[in-house]
């Protein structure tokens, strides 16, 4: 049995997707610099603290209880600041104990004890115990596919009041890192609020965590409010953080995460002080922030945009009209429309990042960018195509996403395929993307993960609902992996196999996103987005 404490991260693999506080941006690879630590800012300022900070985000989020939400833009809001969860994630992509001060795990990966620390209170009062995280870590496995795939019936279990274990049937060599960066995060909240969800919805109708930060208020289509909470239990030393681990202070008392959905609108407000931060500006505006000596800029490589097709039914279902629509796709032009500067894209056809070596893999990339009119008209005749209308749902709240939908309708029609767009706002989009009956294929992206077996779009429970045998066969050969040369040989036969066969996603490639913050924020954390415990705001 293996013992590992705060003062140690489980297994590292050796990621390292660069953000700093810079000047420029060139040859389309992300900045290397400060911001490796998770913290980024200026030398300490002078004068007096302000209790406000107001963050322009580009969207908001449908919900914020991220065990059931998959959307980046509640993430970004509440893990780490409202929420935290066993093991936290650190800037290189390995897992660190969070709320447990340690872990044990035998030799075979097959059982897994969580020794929480003691005194560590909700924002309700109460303090944080084993039957807490045994109900919020079961609702997470149940609310994540890709979690309920590595486990299988397996669930976690109380062995005292500040003890849980989970012991499975088969070896699970990356369970810390699924906890620590899952896309549907595993926050820990009170079992009350677990079992008082909404019966209808299955979500939680209060948002209440451990974090440095409590839920305030929620004005619909304007803001949401946090602030500080005063019997916050830190861990870790002080002024030391990485990635979203690490010591944790709530310096700004009131933090305002306002909605503006217009880009412009996120421009002139970051430029007149009406916002302290705006996240994800617009890229033909870079050099007018790179330039401006009253802010500072954040680059980070983002993720990577795509095509999810409806597995479920109608055209999308079709494998072979699947990969007809593949086959039609010029992702230079995609991705040009999209991002506009070859700064700010790279092609690529590896579901993971070149700057992930362990699983980044070429598999499969024959099949990738071939806009290739003849195999286009041999692949309709094997899927029956008559003419119907391949539905494109995409929200207008992304312009990067809809200018990509233009140019991927232009180039269906190009070859006889009729596409339609439905186009929505992000609320709505959300909605939609549940109902399989109103699109073929939606368009979205994805935020870096650690192992493959996150990604979303291979579940059956994400929409686009990925059902096939192969699909989930490979996930288990890479969950039961007992070392990282067996899982990353499963990894790649079962990129291949998507690509080449079943295909649930026409990736576009990667893309790069830049913020801006005014030179009187200091200390800002960006990792995935902006973060803002140990972020301090000057008059």
């Amino acid at each position: 049995m293996k013992k590992f404490t705060m003062k140690l991260a489980a297994v590292c693999l050796a990621v390292s997707l660069g953000l700093s506080a810079v000047t420029g941006c060139s040859g389309g690879s992300a900045s290397s610099g400060p911001a490796s630590s998770g913290q980024t800012g200026s030398a300490q300022q002078e004068g007096s603290l302000k209790d406000e900070i107001h963050i322009a985000m580009n969207a908001a989020p449908p919900s914020l209880d991220v065990q059931k939400t998959s959307a980046v833009v509640a993430r970004q809001i509440a893990f780490g600041s409202i929420y935290e969860s066993l093991m936290a994630l650190k800037s290189d992509y390995s897992a660190t104990p969070e709320l447990c001060s340690s872990f044990d795990v035998n030799d075979k990966h097959t059982e897994y004890t969580y020794h929480l620390r003691k005194g560590v209170k909700f924002h309700n009062g109460q303090e944080m115990k084993a039957d807490d995280v045994v109900a919020s870590m079961n609702r997470w496995i149940e609310s994540y596919g890709n979690a309920g795939a590595m486990v299988g019936k397996s669930r976690f279990e109380k062995v005292d009041d500040y003890t849980v274990k989970i012991t499975l049937s088969a070896p699970a060599l990356y369970l810390n890192e699924l906890i620590a960066g899952a896309g549907q995060s595993a926050a820990v909240m009170p079992k009350s609020v677990i079992d008082a969800a909404d019966p209808s919805t299955g979500l939680v109708k209060d948002y209440i965590g451990t974090g440095p930060y409590k839920f305030e208020k929620w004005a619909k289509d304007q803001y949401i409010e946090l602030t500080a909470y005063g019997d916050y239990q830190p861990y870790g030393t002080d002024g030391q953080t990485d990635g979203w681990s690490g010591y944790k202070h709530a310096y700004i008392k009131d933090v305002y995460y306002d909605f503006v959905t217009d880009d412009s609108t996120r421009v002139s407000g970051i430029q007149s002080g009406q916002y302290d931060v705006a996240y994800k500006l617009p890229i033909d505006d870079y050099d007018m922030f790179k330039n401006d000596g009253d802010l500072k800029v954040y680059n980070e490589m983002s993720g990577s945009p795509g095509l999810i097709y409806n597995k479920k039914s109608g055209l999308g279902a079709n494998k072979f009209m699947r990969q007809a629509v593949n086959a039609a796709l010029n992702m230079e032009d995609i991705m040009k429309a999209s991002y506009v500067s070859a700064d700010f894209y790279r092609l690529d056809s590896s579901y993971m990042y070149k700057e992930q070596p362990t699983w980044y893999t070429d598999a499969g990339s024959s099949s990738y960018n071939q806009h290739n009119a003849d195999k286009v008209k041999d692949l309709l005749k094997q899927a029956g195509y008559n003419g119907e209308s391949f539905t494109i749902l995409v929200s207008s709240d992304y312009t990067e996403f809809y200018n990509a939908a233009v140019v991927i309708k232009s180039e269906l029609e190009a070859v006889g395929i009729k596409c339609d767009l439905l186009v929505s706002d992000w609320a709505t989009f959300l909605t939609y993307r549940s109902d399989p009956s109103k699109y073929s294929a939606f368009i979205t992206s994805f935020t870096p993960i650690v192992t493959p077996t996150m990604l979303l779009y291979m579940t059956s429970t994400w929409p686009g609902w990925e059902t096939d045998p192969k699909i989930e066969e490979g996930l288990q050969k890479i969950n039961g992996s007992t070392s990282t040369d067996e899982a990353v040989a499963a990894w790649k036969e079962l990129q291949q196999y998507s690509w080449e066969d079943e295909l649930p996603w026409s990736k576009f490639g990667d893309y790069y996103i830049y913020s801006a913050a005014t030179t009187k924020v200091e200390n800002l954390g960006y990792f995935q987005g902006p973060f803002i415990w140990n972020t301090k705001i000057y008059e």
